[in-house]
Formats: C-alpha cells, sequence, structure tokens
C-alpha cells in the first residue's frame, strides 16, 4: 500500500510540474491527458525495474514523451463561410416525390495543410477543414472527422475525432483549422494526415495530405508535402 501511495505521489507531482510550464490561455487538455497517461506508464516500468528510484525518472521521461504527443493536435476552431441560401442554390435538394431520402449531404470536402512552403520546427502547422453541407429541415445534424498522423516510419503518432455539430446551424460552407503543435526534436521524414468526415453513420470522404520534415544547413524546417 505504501508503494502504491508513493507511485500516486511520484505521477501528481510530474504532471503538475508539466502542466505549470503550459503557456497560460492556451488549450491544454490533449497535453495533460498526454502527460499523465505518460507519466503513469513510465512510472510504473521504471518502479518495476529499480523501485521508487526508478518510478521517479521512468515517470518523468514517459510524461515528457507523453507531453509532446498530447500536443499534436489542439481544439479546433469553427467559422461559416457561406449561407444557408448560397450553398442550397448550388445543391438543389431533391424534387418532390423523390424516391431519395432526406439526409445531410456533404459536397466540396477539402483538406490543406497551412503555411504551403515552411515553417521552423517547434512552432506550428494548421490543418485546414472545408466542406459544403446542406442540412434538410427537420434532419439532425450529426458531422464528425477523424484525423490521423502517421510517421515517415507509418506508424501512428496522433489520432483525434472531433464532433462538428455544435459548430453546424444548418446548410452552409463551414470550415474548421486545428493547429499542430510540432516538437522540435521530432524526426525527419514525410509524415502523412489522414483525414475522413462522416457524415450521419456514412464515410462521406477521405483526404491524405502531409507535411515534410527537412533540414537546411544547420536549420531544420517543415514543409507541405
Amino acid at each position: 500500500m505504501r508503494n502504491q501511495f508513493r507511485f500516486l505521489i511520484v505521477i501528481f507531482l510530474i504532471i503538475s510540474l508539466l502542466a505549470g510550464c503550459s503557456t497560460t490561455g492556451e488549450q491544454t487538455t490533449g497535453r495533460t491527458v498526454g502527460t499523465g497517461a505518460g507519466a503513469i506508464a513510465g512510472a510504473a516500468i521504471g518502479a518495476k525495474k529499480h523501485g521508487a528510484t526508478g518510478a521517479i525518472v521512468g515517470g518523468v521521461i514517459g510524461a515528457l514523451a507523453g507531453f509532446a504527443v498530447g500536443w499534436v493536435i489542439d481544439d479546433y476552431q469553427a467559422k461559416k463561410t457561406k449561407t444557408a441560401d448560397q450553398v442550397e442554390k448550388q445543391y438543389p435538394a431533391p424534387t418532390p416525390g423523390s424516391a431519395a431520402p432526406a439526409e445531410i449531404a456533404a459536397h466540396a470536402y477539402n483538406v490543406k495543410v497551412i503555411p504551403s512552403d515552411k515553417v521552423v520546427r517547434g512552432e506550428n502547422v494548421v490543418i485546414v477543414t472545408t466542406f459544403d453541407l446542406v442540412v434538410p429541415k427537420g434532419v439532425p445534424v450529426n458531422v464528425e472527422e477523424e484525423r490521423t498522423i502517421l510517421k515517415p516510419d507509418g506508424s501512428q503518432l496522433a489520432k483525434r475525432r472531433d464532433v462538428y455539430n455544435k459548430d453546424i446551424d444548418g446548410s452552409g460552407s463551414y470550415e474548421f483549422s486545428s493547429r499542430v503543435s510540432v516538437p522540435k526534436g521530432i524526426d525527419e521524414g514525410y509524415f502523412s494526415v489522414v483525414s475522413t468526415l462522416y457524415v450521419g453513420t456514412k464515410e462521406a470522404g477521405t483526404i491524405n495530405s502531409s507535411f515534410h520534415v527537412v533540414t537546411v544547413g544547420n536549420t531544420h524546417l517543415i514543409a507541405k508535402g
């Protein structure tokens, strides 16, 4: 029991320390979750091998790794760029008596990485999702997007699924942007970004994009791929 209590104290102190390093006013949910998971895993492994000292060392190492991974994708920002009238004129609804069911339809789904050229490693890139949505009257909104970032070796770096319902007020063009905080020590190479839009229970489209971590002289840069 005493060892378990010490273990919990180690985890609490590590998470509190790193959480205090966060920048005031920034979204820190992903960072906190990543830190906590990393600290627990690292401390457990360290404790098994080297007791209390190992728990502290392993917890710090695990927390730092989780701290970086948890920061990969920040909460999204949303805005409406076209009105319902504009979009519904562009994509007419089925005519009365048509056999087509009344359901939400997504059009022009697109995902891009910004900036389009380069950004210093350790700063941010932004992933921007856009789509047009036609929402028939009386049909509840259910729109989600799942995004996975893969390392150059193909292994998963981060995965996130956002539910956009609260930011959609009917037909229109919508834009959702997420900031990606790129660690200074990140590997070089091409990082794949796989984004899938879901409308209702159906997959509305999948977009593959990427960003490229490269070295120019002594400066490490990220360029959109």
